[in-house]
C-alpha cells in the first residue's frame, strides 16, 4: 500500500516530537506515543482503539528510532484509557481538527468543484483524502466519505447536465434526437455512422471522415460552447455515448442525454481532425514511398544501359585528362574511341536521369496528383490553419488561400501571381518549367510542405488535440489567475518571481547544512581533498563450522537436484497433455472434452512441475 520511502518519512521523528515524547515515562507508552504520531500522520486518522489497529512496519521503524523493542508495544495495547488520551494530546500536538459539520460542508463543496471535472469515483475520493490532510481534519470512516463522493457526484452531474442542457438551442435538441432514429430503409442510425471510423488509410476512408465532419458541423453543435467543462468530463461522456446504444441511450433522462451527445459530437469532431491530419500524412508518405519504389524498380530495369554510358564516360575521362594529347587532336581521339551514334544513344538513354522525368522521385508524386487530388479540395475546406508566429502570412498559408480560392471558382490554371516561396530550391526546377507553373507539380510541392509545417508546429489546426496552437495545451490565464494562489500554497513555492533566487538559495544552503550536519557520522559517502569517496560494504566472511554447513548444503542439493534436458521434458509434457495430438481422437476425458483436463493438468504441471515422471 505505502512504500518504504513514505514509511520512512511518515515514522521520522522531529526534534518536537522528542519533546512530546520525553512527557511519557515508560518506554512502551513512548513506543505507543511514537507509534500513533507516525500513523496519524500516514492515514490522517488515529488507529482504531478495540481492537488496538497495528501496522507492524509503522512500529518497527517507530521502534527502532527510540531504540526500543517493538514487542513492548504488547503491553501499550492493554491500556485503552492511555491510548485515548494519547490520542486527544496528539490532535492537540498536531493541530488536528475533528471532523464536524463544519468541515462538511467545506469537503462538500471541494468534492462538488472537483466532481465537474472528474467522472471517476476513485478519483474523487483520492482528492477528498489530500483535501482533509491539507486541512488538517481527521479522516471519518471510510463510508462516510464515500456517501459524500456519491451525494456531489450525484450533485455535479446534475448541475452539468442542466448547464449543457441549457445552451442547446431547440434545433440542435431535436437534431440530436434524429441521431438516435434508425429510418425503416436503413441499418443503423445516424449516431452510429458516426461512431464508425476507417480501420485503414485510404482515398475513400480519407472521404469518409471529410464527410463526418461535414455531418457533425451540419447539426450546429459547434456553436455550443463547452470550454467551461473540463476536457476529462467530456472524454467521460464521449466514452459512455460511444459504448452505448442507441436503446440505452434513450433511457437516459433527457438532459444527461443531450448533455452526452453534446459532448459526444464535440469529442468525435476533435479526433476526426486528428484523424483526417494523420492519414494525410500517411497517405502522402505512401504516395512518396510508391515513387521511390517505382524509381528504384526502373533504376535495376535500365542497369545495364546505365553501365554502358558509365564505361563510355570512363572511356572519355581517360582521353580528356591524358595530357599527351594536344586540344587540335582531342575531337579525333574521342570520337576514334566512341563513335558518334553510341555517344548520342547514351545521351539520349540517360537523359531522364539527369534531367527528364526520372531525374527526381518528385515526378513520381506528381504522377500520383491524381489520387491526391480526389480529396484535396475537401481537406482544405474542412481544415482551419493558422500559423503559430504572429506576424506577415507565411508562403504556405498564402498558397493554400488561393488554391481554395482557385477551387471553387472552378479555374484550371493557377493565376501568374501565385506564390512559390515554398518552394524548395531542388523542386523550383520542376514546378516552374520556361516560366510558367505546372498546376499538378505546384499542388503536390504545397502539400508536401503543408505536412511538414503542420509536423514542425509553424502551423496549427482548428479543433485539433494534437496539432492545435501551443498555448491551447496551457490553462488560459483567467482560470490560471483563479487557482494561482491554491497552487503556490499547496506547493509551497514562492509566487513572486523575484523571490525565487531568494528561496532556491535558502534550499540549496538548507541541503548543504543537512549534509555536513549528518557528514561526520556518514561512513557510507565521504568528501576530503580527493573528492567525493562511496564506501563499499565489505563482503561476510564465513567461520570454518559455516562454510562447513555451506558446503553440506551444496553437496546435499546436488545430489537431489533433477537433471532434465529440455527434449525430455517436451516429450514428458506432452505425453501427459497430449498437445500433438488430433483434435477429436481419443481427446475424450472424464471431464468431457479434453480442453478441461488438459487446463487442469497444465496447471498442476506448473505448480508442481515434479509430478511430470
Amino acid at each position: 500500500m505505502f512504500s518504504r520511502d513514505q514509511l520512512k518519512r511518515a515514522a521520522s521523528l522531529t526534534e518536537e516530537d522528542f519533546v512530546e515524547l520525553g512527557k511519557c515515562r515508560r518506554p512502551h507508552n513512548r513506543l505507543g506515543f511514537a507509534y500513533q504520531v507516525a500513523f496519524v500522520r500516514l492515514f490522517d486518522r488515529f488507529p482504531q482503539q478495540q481492537p488496538f489497529e497495528l501496522f507492524e512496519e509503522l512500529v518497527c521503524l517507530s521502534a527502532a528510532q527510540l531504540g526500543l523493542d517493538a514487542e513492548l508495544i504488547e503491553l501499550y495495547r492493554k491500556r485503552q484509557p492511555t491510548i485515548s488520551e494519547h490520542q486527544q494530546t496528539i490532535a492537540g500536538y498536531l493541530r488536528l481538527r475533528p471532523f464536524d459539520d463544519a468541515e462538511v460542508t467545506k469537503l462538500e463543496q471541494f468534492l462538488f468543484e472537483e466532481a465537474c471535472r472528474l467522472e471517476q469515483t476513485a478519483a474523487l475520493t483520492g482528492r477528498a483524502r489530500e483535501f482533509l490532510k491539507e486541512q488538517r481534519v481527521l479522516e471519518p470512516a471510510e463510508f462516510r466519505i464515500a456517501r459524500i463522493v456519491g451525494e456531489q457526484r450525484v450533485r455535479a452531474r446534475e448541475h452539468i447536465f442542466r448547464r449543457v442542457a441549457a445552451l442547446v438551442p431547440s434545433g440542435l435538441a431535436s437534431t440530436l434526437e434524429d441521431l438516435l432514429v434508425v429510418n425503416p430503409d436503413e441499418n443503423s442510425s445516424g449516431l452510429q455512422a458516426i461512431k464508425a471510423n476507417p480501420s485503414k488509410p485510404s482515398v475513400d476512408a480519407m472521404l469518409t471522415l471529410l464527410d463526418k465532419l461535414r455531418v457533425i458541423e451540419a447539426t450546429g453543435v459547434l456553436g455550443v460552447d463547452l470550454s467551461w467543462l473540463n476536457g476529462n468530463y467530456q472524454r467521460a461522456l464521449f466514452h459512455q455515448v460511444r459504448k452505448s446504444s442507441v436503446t440505452r441511450l434513450r433511457e437516459l433522462s433527457e438532459a444527461r442525454r443531450r448533455a452526452a451527445l453534446v459532448c459526444f459530437l464535440w469529442q468525435s469532431y476533435r479526433d476526426a481532425v486528428d484523424q483526417v491530419v494523420d492519414m494525410f500524412d500517411k497517405l502522402l508518405t505512401r504516395a512518396h514511398t510508391q515513387a521511390q519504389n517505382e524509381l528504384d524498380e526502373q533504376l535495376c530495369r535500365q542497369r545495364q544501359t546505365i553501365q554502358v554510358s558509365l564505361t563510355v564516360f570512363r572511356s572519355l575521362s581517360r582521353i580528356i585528362l591524358d595530357d599527351t594529347i594536344s586540344d587540335e587532336e582531342l575531337r579525333t581521339r574521342l570520337f576514334a574511341a566512341v563513335s558518334r551514334e553510341e555517344l548520342v544513344t547514351c545521351v539520349d538513354e540517360i537523359g531522364e536521369w539527369v534531367i527528364g522525368k526520372r531525374s527526381d522521385l518528385f515526378h513520381g508524386i506528381i504522377r500520383r496528383h491524381g489520387m491526391l487530388r480526389k480529396f484535396l479540395p475537401a481537406l482544405l475546406d474542412a481544415l482551419e490553419l493558422t500559423q503559430d508566429v504572429e506576424g506577415e502570412q507565411s508562403a504556405c498559408l498564402r498558397a493554400l488561400q488561393m488554391l481554395k480560392e482557385v477551387n471553387a471558382s472552378g479555374r484550371r490554371k493557377l493565376p501568374e501571381d501565385a506564390p512559390t516561396d515554398f518552394l524548395s530550391q531542388r523542386l523550383k526546377p520542376i514546378v516552374i518549367n520556361q516560366g510558367e507553373i505546372d498546376r499538378r507539380a505546384w499542388e503536390c510541392a504545397l502539400l508536401l510542405k503543408l505536412r511538414d509545417e503542420l509536423k514542425a508546429g509553424n502551423l496549427s489546426v482548428r479543433y485539433s488535440k494534437r496539432f492545435a496552437r501551443l498555448e491551447e495545451f496551457f490553462i488560459d490565464d483567467r482560470r490560471w489567475q483563479g487557482m494561482r494562489e491554491d497552487f503556490f500554497r499547496r506547493s509551497s513555492l514562492p509566487s513572486d518571481s523575484k523571490q525565487v533566487p531568494e528561496y532556491l538559495a535558502r534550499r540549496l544552503g538548507e541541503a548543504y547544512e543537512r549534509f555536513l550536519k549528518t557528514a561526520p557520522s556518514n561512513s557510507y559517502a565521504v568528501v576530503d581533498e580527493d573528492g567525493w569517496r562511496l564506501s563499499a560494504e565489505p563482503t561476510e566472511k564465513l567461520d570454518q563450522e559455516e562454510q562447513d554447513r555451506l558446503a553440506h548444503l551444496k553437496s546435499w542439493l546436488a545430489k537431489h537436484m533433477r537433471h532434465v534436458k529440455l527434449p525430455d521434458l517436451l516429450i514428458e509434457v506432452d505425453n501427459q497433455l497430449g498437445f500433438t495430438r488430433k483434435p477429436g481422437v481419443g481427446d475424450r476425458t472424464e471431464h468431457g472434452r479434453g480442453g478441461t483436463l488438459a487446463s487442469s493438468k497444465a496447471a498442476k504441471a506448473i505448480t508442481n512441475p515434479t509430478t511430470l515422471k
